[in-house]
């Protein structure tokens, strides 16, 4: 049955995955375990670049450090599975990507205490990280085409370095970020020539809460340190975001927060939207250009039920409501917001939050027949699958 099942999960995920199909499953007292490695690092290890990986959900944390140093996809379970026991894939090391060869990797599916780091002196291009709880991204190379979306975010976003080439065409879109201090630190110290596009931020929201405040927001949102080097963080686009309960504080680039007397350069800050059922600033704020941004006006989710966490999956519906002033209201005409874009965070297909990743997945398997065959013989199963868009 393992064999079998291996296959199964093979045949599922064909149609979009390419390379060879690892598994790995640390739960070895399993007496069938269908994993065929325990540990992550001995997947990539064995893995040839362009190889997929795919962890099982598990109570068992995966706590080693992973170093990554080729291209690869890493598929989880999502952070909160449609399952009738949903297991997720906890790492709670983070992933380390050390190499230039890293570029082209995707990670997707997984709850990532430790966040991810793009190090090793090189350049990193085609990156996506999309559809996973996660601490933070941290980027100490030049990247390139990084794609960071869907994901559900506690910490901070770092751009930190950048060597010769900096940060080009790097988004951070249809997140939801949470979590208290300042949520966006962009830092670029190397080169960015200002003809080339750096990073965008849109259709994200920020509820930035706390346990027992989970939709207080800490008093300002830091998007970029231009002080720097004299060449410090240039062409930074955000749009079309949410900035939820912000607490009266400024909201963008904020000079005086970091004893700067500079200004940023080509900043654009168009379509956000504004809440905090009190005063705020005006939008853009200073050192910044734009418009079509709405200031302290109610975004009219759905509903907001939790009370006890940042981020019910469950309880939490942050649609929008038909009569939201955030509906068709962005830059490209969608939602403001997370539910807008080309990456909205909720799935089609899924009523709540789950971050299951884009490819096929099996909810049901039976076999028929006898509980055996003789060598050579067929045995007869059922498979029912989803598509997950």
């Amino acid at each position: 049955m393992k064999n079998i099942f291996l296959s199964i999960l093979a045949l599922l995920a064909s149609t979009q995955l390419f390379g060879t199909i690892r598994t790995v499953d640390n739960r070895i007292d399993l007496p069938t375990n269908p994993g065929q490695f325990t540990t992550i690092q001995a997947a990539i290890t064995a893995s040839s670049p362009g190889d997929t990986i795919m962890v099982a959900g598990s109570p068992i944390a995966y706590g080693s450090p992973f170093n990554v140093n080729k291209q690869l996809v890493f598929l989880g379970p999502g952070y909160n599975p449609l399952r009738a026991i949903p297991l997720v894939a906890n790492i709670t090391s983070g992933f380390t990507f050390n190499s230039s060869n890293t570029s082209g990797s995707k990670v997707m599916g997984f709850v990532i205490s430790g966040g991810i780091t793009l190090t090793g002196g090189g350049f990193h291009a085609n990156i996506q990280i999309r559809r996973n709880s996660i601490s933070g991204l941290y980027a100490y190379d030049s990247t390139s085409n990084l794609l960071f979306a869907e994901n559900i975010v506690s910490g901070a976003i770092q751009f930190n370095g950048g060597g010769v080439h900096g940060h080009t065409n790097c988004n951070i879109v249809n997140n939801i970020f949470t979590g208290g201090g300042p949520i966006v630190n962009s830092y670029g110290y190397g080169i960015v020539p200002l003809s080339n596009p750096s990073i965008t931020f849109a259709h994200n929201l920020w509820i930035n809460g706390n346990v027992s405040n989970p939709l207080i927001s800490s008093n300002w949102n830091n998007f970029g340190n231009p002080c720097l080097l004299t060449t410090g963080m240039r062409n930074m686009n955000i749009r079309d975001n949410i900035f939820y309960n912000t607490n009266g504080g400024t909201v963008g680039y904020n000079p005086a927060d970091q004893n700067c007397l500079l200004t940023p350069v080509n900043y654009n800050y168009n379509n956000n939207l504004t809440f905090a059922g009190g005063p705020l600033p005006l939008l853009p704020t200073p050192g910044t250009i734009g418009g079509g941004n709405l200031n302290n006006v109610n975004p009219l989710f759905t509903s907001i039920l939790n009370s006890g966490n940042p981020v019910d999956f469950n309880l939490d519906n942050f649609r929008l409501l038909a009569n939201s002033p955030a509906k068709f209201a962005a830059t490209d005409s969608t939602d403001i917001g997370p539910t807008g874009g080309a990456y909205p965070i909720y799935l089609s297909t899924n009523p709540v939050l789950t971050g299951e990743p884009p490819i096929p997945a099996m909810r049901f398997l039976n076999h028929t027949g006898t509980n055996s065959v003789i060598p050579g013989g067929n045995l007869q199963i059922q498979v029912k699958a989803k598509k997950i868009n």
